[in-house]
């Protein structure tokens, strides 16, 4: 049976869970805590510890770099979903590029400030720091902080409700979206049943 080793809360999991959920096939989830990722590098043998990871026998499989598809490839092979058609190959490594820039990036931050929802307490300092870390101290403390970084709305939500960044960043998660759909028009490898682009 395929395991999919994840955060329940990343958005990098939630595709990988919906191609699985799409494909009708018996999986299993293993959430594991931001803050103790041992299963991740002990499966991949040290060589990574991102999520998510997809363990299917004795094979595992993890993302090369930051805008690979490996995990989505392998169960598209494996499953025969026919999620990347080679007619239009050419057409999805140009769209990926941007979603993976354009689109992702907003996406993610949307659902960052919501972190105390999709997370249990004991996890919020170690994923705070990160982000601080990431996107300047202050980041979740108050609105006020958001006129010394904007990269600092990340997380806390008032200054999403309160602040153009989150606006700004919203706008322009659905403008690509739209682009893209503008772009790829009707074509069969995105259609809306699909986990893909357009899901």
């Amino acid at each position: 049976m395929i395991e999919l080793i994840q955060f329940p809360c990343s958005p990098f999991c939630i595709v990988q869970s919906r191609i699985l959920e799409f494909s009708g096939t018996n999986f299993k989830i293993i959430n594991i805590p931001n803050t103790d990722r041992s299963l991740v590098w002990r499966l991949t043998k040290q060589r990574y510890y991102g999520v998510p990871i997809i363990r299917d026998g004795k094979s595992v499989i993890f993302e090369l770099n930051d805008d690979s598809q490996v995990i989505a490839k392998y169960l598209d092979s494996k499953l025969g979903l026919g999620l990347f058609p080679w007619g239009v190959e050419g057409v999805q490594s140009i769209i990926w590029k941007y979603i993976e820039n354009d689109i992702e990036g907003p996406c993610f931050r949307l659902n960052d400030i919501w972190y105390k929802d999709q997370m249990p307490a004991s996890e919020w300092l170690p994923f705070l720091r990160h982000k601080e870390r990431k996107f300047g101290r202050g980041c979740s403390s108050s609105p006020s902080a958001c006129s010394l970084s904007k990269k600092c709305c990340w997380i806390n939500p008032s200054c999403w409700t309160n602040d153009r960044g989150s606006s700004i960043s919203t706008s322009s998660a659905c403008w690509a979206i739209s682009s893209i759909r503008a772009t790829t028009g009707s074509r069969p490898s995105i259609p809306a049943s699909r986990p893909g682009i357009a899901a």
